[in-house]
């Protein structure tokens, strides 16, 4: 009877032995990286996310107003924190954006436009494209020219 071949399980051994201290380096260097807060920063947002956290924001800004029993000073004080929560979110928003989609009502395309956060993003060298919504409702000769 001869010795068992020890050469299979000993190479099996070292490869498991090889990517459990893989893993615990890639773990190390996540966790490394978490504490650094480094994991925020690398993965960017995307649009959709910036408009939940606006639409978000504002609505507990909203629901903070309608719990509260009113009084015009501190309604005064609420309306302008949202408004500023909202402008925050907006300004990320268009900072993190190459292109901007502005979409204006059909019917009263010059009445619903916001003619000094054109001139900002604009002027933040932002492309700015206009979208008309509810075309069908304008009338064919109206629309024509």
């Amino acid at each position: 009877m001869g010795l068992p071949d020890l050469d299979f399980h000993k190479k099996t051994i070292i490869r498991q032995m090889e990517n459990k201290k893989e893993t615990a380096d890639r773990t190390a260097k996540i966790n490394k990286l978490k504490q650094k807060g480094w994991e925020k920063r690398m993965i960017p947002k995307s649009m959709e996310e910036y408009a939940s956290e606006a639409k978000a924001a504002l609505k507990d800004e909203e629901m903070k107003l309608a719990s509260v029993p009113s009084e015009d000073t501190k309604d005064d004080v609420r309306v302008e924190r949202a408004k500023k929560n909202y402008l925050k979110e907006l300004q990320k928003v268009i900072e993190q954006s190459d292109v901007i989609l502005q979409v204006l009502d059909g019917r009263d395309p010059m009445g619903c436009r916001n003619k000094e956060l054109e001139s900002h993003i604009i002027g933040k060298n932002k492309k700015l494209i206009l979208v008309l919504n509810k075309i069908d409702l304008i009338p064919a000769y109206a629309s024509a020219s």
